[in-house]
C-alpha cells in the first residue's frame, strides 16, 4: 500500500514539474507575442497613416480588433459549452508490474534459455519482463 502510494505522488510531482515547466514557457511565449503584436500595429497604423489620415488609420485598426475580439469571443462561448474530457488515470500496476515474482521468474528463464550471462540475455530477458507485463496488465 505505502508503494503504491508513494508511486502515485512521484507521478503527481512529475506530472506538476511537466505543468509548471509548459506554463511557464506558455506565459513567456504571451509576453513576446503581445509585444510583437504591439510593435506590428505601430507599425501598421504608420503605415495606414501614411496612406490616408490618422483618423481613418484608427479607425481601420479598431474595426479589425473588433471582429478580432468577436471572433475570440465566438471561439470561448463554444469551448464553455463543449464536454469535458477526463484524462486517463496513472499507470499504478504497470510501474512495479516487473516486481511480481513470476514476470521476473519469467525473466530470469529467458535469460537462461537464450544463454548464460551473455548481455544478450540480459536484453532478451528484459524483452520478454515486458512482453508479459505489457500482456498482463494492458488487456481489459
Amino acid at each position: 500500500m505505502a508503494k503504491a502510494l508513494s508511486t502515485q505522488i512521484r507521478y503527481a510531482k512529475g506530472a506538476l514539474r511537466k505543468t509548471l515547466g509548459v506554463a511557464a514557457a506558455g506565459i513567456v511565449a504571451a509576453v513576446f507575442l503581445s509585444a510583437a503584436l504591439v510593435m506590428l500595429t505601430v507599425a501598421l497604423f504608420l503605415w495606414l497613416a501614411s496612406r490616408s489620415d490618422p483618423l481613418t488609420a484608427a479607425l481601420v485598426l479598431g474595426a479589425a480588433f473588433g471582429v478580432l475580439a468577436g471572433i475570440a469571443a465566438i471561439v470561448g462561448l463554444l469551448l464553455k459549452n463543449s464536454p469535458v474530457r477526463i484524462g486517463r488515470e496513472p499507470p499504478a500496476q504497470a510501474a512495479t508490474a516487473w516486481l511480481e515474482p513470476s514476470v521476473f521468474a519469467a525473466g530470469v528463464q529467458a535469460a537462461h534459455a537464450v544463454g548464460g550471462r551473455k548481455a544478450t540475455s540480459v536484453i532478451a530477458a528484459a524483452l520478454a519482463a515486458y512482453w508479459v507485463v505489457r500482456g498482463r496488465y494492458t488487456r481489459k
